[in-house]
């Protein structure tokens, strides 16, 4: 058992640092788009708005970074989505 709380310990490490790289790549995608607020900063930080709201008419610098967001956000969604769906499968499995 105590391999489990490791190991769970070191996943949410990793899924925290592809977060936070995610968010950085978001910033990043704004500040190419130029939309900006009064002390300079970024001014739509959504992720889904950034990873998902663009056009095939941006520069490919643009699109590469959107590309690398939905990689990221796919990155830290999926090992939450895999032991969700073998719950749900054992619980209708074993009647619980």
């Amino acid at each position: 058992m105590a391999w489990f709380v490791g190991f769970s310990g070191l996943w949410g490490l990793v899924t925290l640092a592809i977060f936070i790289r995610a968010i950085v790549v978001s910033y990043r995608i704004e500040q190419m788009r130029g939309v900006k607020s009064r002390w300079g900063l970024p001014q739509y930080t959504n992720l889904l708005a950034s990873a998902f709201g663009g056009s095939r008419s941006e520069p490919q610098d643009l699109q590469r970074l959107r590309q690398t967001l939905r990689r990221l956000l796919a990155t830290v969604l999926a090992p939450m989505l895999v032991p969700a769906g073998i719950a749900v499968l054992a619980s209708e499995r074993f009647g619980m």
